[in-house]
């Protein structure tokens, strides 16, 4: 749960030092955590363990961490951009699979950034859930069909429920750019295109060694930059773009 997203309002030294950790020392996620509560400690005394709820039961999870976002209490809202932009400048420029090997410690932070809820949706949520029009269900749908009046779903354990609506919040996934002869491929690469693995600090395409008036951001640049689907990172990169573009590059 979060009540704003702002950077945070004194420096963080502990996160500085992110920087320079090596990827593979064996303390690395001990030593990540640490600079994290560190730097929530520069926000606030309360304790990190205070500022979350522990349940387990999503429905009293929702309702105790709103009430903490209400309270002003969930302080560690304030530690997450720099969080974010440490952990993004430390993995820049390297190889994929060491980078995904390097984040690890963090994405977990990280997630609770992508997945924490606005409290004005938070409290709509709950304000549903007690007028008894929202019920929370947990199962894995294998097949969905019409039905009379709506949708059979079939979950993988067997069991069968009918529903008035579906929607499917799924198929996300970072883009494989692939290129040829012919140019990049977003989407269905001919047999002839190979992988685009590799994109400069500016984001701008390299093919068959000259640069090429083609940029990427977002979900696209995933290859050279972590966190891309981040709207913080996007704003980041555009702003880079643009002003190359500007520059006539």
């Amino acid at each position: 749960m979060r009540a704003r997203i702002l950077p945070s309002p004194r420096p963080l030294p502990s996160l500085e030092g992110i920087v320079g950790l090596e990827p593979d020392d064996p303390l690395l996620h001990h030593k990540v955590g640490r600079a994290v509560v560190e730097a929530v400690r520069v926000v606030s005394p309360l304790p990190l363990r205070r500022q979350l709820s522990r349940s387990t039961d999503p429905v009293r999870r929702l309702r105790e961490e709103t009430a903490l976002a209400e309270a002003g209490l969930c302080h560690w809202q304030d530690v997450l951009l720099s969080v974010f932009h440490a952990a993004s400048a430390w993995s820049e420029g390297l190889p994929l699979p060491d980078r995904e090997a390097a984040l690890a410690p963090v994405r977990p932070v990280i997630w609770r950034y992508v997945t924490s809820l606005a409290l004005p949706n938070a409290r709509k949520l709950l304000a549903h859930i007690d007028a008894g029009k929202l019920t929370l269900d947990t199962y894995d749908p294998a097949r969905v069909r019409a039905h009379d009046g709506g949708f059979e779903v079939a979950s993988r354990d067997g069991r069968v429920r009918v529903h008035d609506h579906v929607v499917a919040a799924a198929g996300f996934h970072m883009p494989a750019l692939h290129h040829d002869a012919d140019g990049v491929h977003l989407v269905d690469p001919p047999p002839s295109a190979v992988p685009l693995t590799a994109i400069d600090g500016d984001l701008r395409l390299h093919l068959d060694g000259r640069p090429e008036r083609i940029w990427v951001i977002g979900p696209a640049s995933h290859v050279r930059r972590s966190f891309v689907n981040f709207l913080t990172s996007v704003a980041v990169q555009a702003r880079a773009v643009a002003r190359q573009i500007g520059e006539g590059s």
